[in-house]
């Protein structure tokens, strides 16, 4: 029974590593100008040729977001498949933490931005890892 929570565990941790990932590399290459309209009331088009620059700028900083979750997808996975998978302390308390930073960022953001679409993925992460958090905790907290 041990061993089944601790899979169950790893598995949905893996899963969310997966999602992070795929959200990365759409905010690299597929999206990173999704939801400007919705958010500014202007259409991309329009903003684009009005401000240059800004709209580079504005490219740079959503591609540098997905780099940055694409390492953070690596690093999730490295730790799932090593530490997490044994049920070591040290890997849950790592992705405990992280996760609440993490995700919890994610979730408060959104709902100040009133970005729906990202409360909605963000939600969908933040289930994933209190499945991979909560159901192995008791048996990974209880080892020496």
């Amino acid at each position: 029974m041990e061993s089944k929570l601790i899979t169950i565990g790893w598995i949905a941790a893996l899963i969310m590593a997966i999602w992070i990932l795929l959200g990365g590399i759409l905010m690299d290459i597929i999206m990173p100008t999704a939801g400007f309209e919705s958010y500014t009331g202007q259409a991309w088009s329009d903003f684009a040729s009005a401000n240059p620059r800004l709209a580079d700028l504005y490219r740079a900083d959503h591609r540098e977001i997905g780099c940055l979750a694409l390492c953070i997808a690596t690093l999730i996975i490295g730790i799932v498949l090593t530490g997490y998978r044994r049920g070591e302390r040290w890997a849950w308390l790592t992705l405990l933490v992280a996760g609440i930073f993490g995700w919890g960022g994610v979730l408060v953001t959104s709902i100040i931005a009133g970005k729906t679409f990202v409360l909605v993925t963000g939600s969908i992460g933040t289930v994933l890892f209190a499945i991979a958090i909560l159901v192995p905790a008791r048996v990974i907290l209880a080892r020496k």
